[in-house]
């Protein structure tokens, strides 16, 4: 007895299998960026979107957003978004402090909430990092804010791990030269509790 195969044949022959791969962007000067209040208007000086295979790369400018206010002290954020020859898209984030904190002063620390570890850096003059902003035990975000008093920061809402990470009643007091930041966060990944972080 003779059998034989019958080859199928596809209409999307053409089609290829892509393991997800993303491009990266590489932003032009720091990303991480403070003004006194008062400085000239601010310009981005854009970032360039950088293909993960090929290393090609392409200028990228801002995405619309609310422009940086010099006059205002606050945390503002610049927008970019790049996407490779596939489809795939990455987004990064410029973060501008606009305040009149002197460079001396500096809230960078180790602090807790409960057992869970919060590392705060400074990352530009009065600009910081929380690798915890939720102070979990794991970490699942983190976030930046500035210091725009002697005892006020403002940490507005920004893109995160976990969505967009809205902050709510910020602040920090100081007691026996330790400091303690207080404030809760409106996103799912957290309940709404005021959160204090102490420092050690």
């Amino acid at each position: 007895m003779v059998t034989s195969c019958k080859k199928e044949t596809s209409d999307n022959a053409n089609t290829k299998i892509v393991a997800p791969h993303y491009p990266t962007i590489e932003f032009n000067g720091s990303q991480f960026l403070s003004f006194p209040v008062g400085s000239p208007a601010y310009t981005d000086a854009g970032a360039n979107g950088v293909d993960d295979i090929s290393g090609a790369k392409t200028p990228i400018q801002p995405e619309p957003g609310v422009p940086v206010d010099m006059s205002t002290p606050g945390l503002y954020t610049v927008a970019f978004v790049t996407r490779n020859d596939d489809g795939y898209i990455s987004k990064a984030t410029r973060y501008i402090a606009v305040t009149d904190i002197p460079e001396a002063a500096d809230l960078s620390g180790v602090y807790k909430r409960g057992s869970a570890v919060v590392n705060i850096t400074e990352v530009a003059n009065g600009l910081y990092n929380v690798d915890n902003v939720g102070g979990n035990a794991p970490a699942i975000a983190s976030g930046y804010f500035v210091q725009t008093g002697e005892n006020t920061i403002d940490f507005p809402a920004q893109p995160s791990e976990v969505g967009t990470l809205d902050v709510l009643d910020e602040g920090f007091t100081v007691d026996g030269g330790k400091r303690t930041f207080t404030w809760a966060l409106d996103n799912p990944a957290f309940g709404t509790q005021t959160r204090f972080f102490v420092q050690e």
